[in-house]
């Protein structure tokens, strides 16, 4: 089976994860007042379960450099891929 990284996968963020996607979200606007009240920061959507939809290269993007063995994890080990993103090789 295959899997394509722009397909979404879900995880739950752990407080951690939100504040790295807040921290992203400051690092991106940086000072930009009008931009920042424009464009206010929203917590990552959560599902009724807690899970939030990411596509994987994104995901990969922004967690990558804090999944590291012994590490305080940005969001619970277990992903959910559903059924419908997995293909038979050289689909």
């Amino acid at each position: 089976m295959t899997f394509n990284i722009n397909d979404n996968v879900k995880v739950r963020l752990t407080e951690r994860g939100h504040e790295i996607m807040k921290a992203r979200y400051d690092e991106l606007v940086g000072d930009n007042l009008s931009f920042r009240r424009r464009y206010p920061y929203v917590k990552k959507q959560e599902d009724a379960n807690g899970w939030s939809s990411f596509h994987l290269w994104d995901l990969m993007y922004i967690f990558g450099k804090d999944v590291i063995s012994g590490s305080n994890p940005p969001f619970k080990m277990d992903i959910l891929i559903d059924d419908k993103d997995l293909h038979e090789e050289g689909e």
